[in-house]
């Protein structure tokens, strides 16, 4: 399926974002499921079904949804 103009516009802010973001940015939703969409966080959720309820995307969205580990939580 193609993409719009639109859509395709929105995909790339979206991806802007992830790229830019920092760890000490996300340090306020630390354990906490995100939905960002086109530059701009719109829903937090302590689950992610919670997160992306509440952020009301529009039809056909692609948002970044995003897990933040709290900073005690090591990663390998």
């Amino acid at each position: 399926m193609r993409l719009t103009a639109e859509e395709e516009r929105a995909d790339e802010e979206t991806l802007d974002w992830f790229y830019q973001v920092s760890d000490d940015d996300l340090v306020a939703y630390a354990g906490k499921w995100i939905v960002e969409y086109r530059g701009k966080i719109l829903a937090v959720g302590r689950t992610e079904g919670t997160a992306l309820r509440r952020a009301k995307l529009p039809e056909g969205a692609a948002p970044l949804v995003y897990w933040v580990p709290p900073p005690d939580l090591l990663i390998l």
